[in-house]
């Protein structure tokens, strides 16, 4: 087996790089692995020659270090700095409408929910509340007045009236062109 290396190019006095052939230690070193990696047996006859032959010109860089340029971005940069810019619009955006309601919950107190008013079918009646008996001074609930019946008779009423109304709202959903005939005639006997 034949094995080619390269030499090492080192730097010189002028700071450029120059051509330095491998020692014969370093080949000695190369030959031993080679051996062992090709699974070397003398007793068959193997040999293994390692030669250092220069392969090309030398690089033409010099061994400056460079220095930094804070200011100057590159591609990279400019992606991380736009990934960090939609992170930051992300958290924002979740902070405004996902915490902040959450919060605001959590701070704000519930106020208990008055008790409306029950209509004929059984459904509570927008916008009327139940007036609650009002408790002593001492804490202690006060013996229940008796309510005046007008007002409960008044209350009653209203809430047949409000059903009413609604259900004929539905009607005239339902049959529109039905209601305009009705109220036309409506409107010529008046007349």
């Amino acid at each position: 087996m034949a094995v080619l290396v390269d030499g090492v190019y080192v730097p010189d006095e002028n700071n450029e790089l120059v051509y330095q052939p491998r020692t014969p230690d370093e080949l000695e070193r190369i030959a031993v692995l080679v051996r062992s990696a090709v699974g070397f047996d003398q007793t068959r006859g193997d040999t293994v020659e390692v030669v250092n032959l220069r392969f090309a010109e030398a690089p033409h860089t010099t061994l400056t270090e460079p220095t930094p340029d804070l200011f100057a971005f590159d591609r990279g940069d400019l992606m991380r700095f736009i990934e960090l810019g939609v992170l930051l619009l992300v958290a924002l955006l979740l902070t405004l409408f996902a915490v902040r309601p959450l919060v605001k919950r959590i701070i704000t107190v519930d106020e208990p929910q008055q008790p409306q008013l029950i209509g004929a079918d059984g459904q509570p009646i927008p916008g009327t509340v139940l007036i609650e008996d009002s408790a002593s001074e001492e804490g202690e609930k006060a013996e229940e007045e008796p309510r005046i019946g007008w007002l409960e008779e008044a209350q009653a009423a209203g809430a047949i009236q409000v059903a009413t109304v609604a259900k004929v709202g539905e009607i005239i959903d339902e049959y529109p062109h039905e209601a305009v005939s009705i109220v036309r005639g409506w409107l010529n006997e008046a007349a």
